[in-house]
């Protein structure tokens, strides 16, 4: 992942110890706020839809998420419109957004 800061590693791993026990909210901890947040930490709290013309609007539900994502493009389009390459599944290294 380009733009990651030196201690990433170290920033990814208090940011999942942080998470881990939360339970699943909409809008707040769901998918895509996870792996928001991920990219985030290994990038210095640079949040990866800033900067980039994309309009996130609050939601607290499954309907509401998936207007959002369909007004983003879907899913599938997110992580390129948030400036994240896409890698080979085999060359996954950790810190990696995986969609399936």
């Amino acid at each position: 992942m380009p733009n990651r800061h030196e201690n990433w590693p170290q920033s990814l791993a208090a940011y999942l110890a942080q998470r881990r026990r939360m339970p699943f909210a909409w809008g707040t901890h769901d998918c895509c706020q996870f792996a928001r947040g991920g990219v985030a930490a290994q990038r210095a709290g640079a949040d990866p839809i800033e900067g980039r013309g994309l309009k996130l609007r609050p939601y607290k539900t499954a309907r509401g998420a998936q207007t959002q994502l369909a007004r983003l493009g879907g899913v599938a389009a997110l992580p390129a419109a948030c400036g994240l390459e896409e890698t080979p599944v085999v060359r996954a290294q950790r810190g990696a957004v995986v969609l399936h």
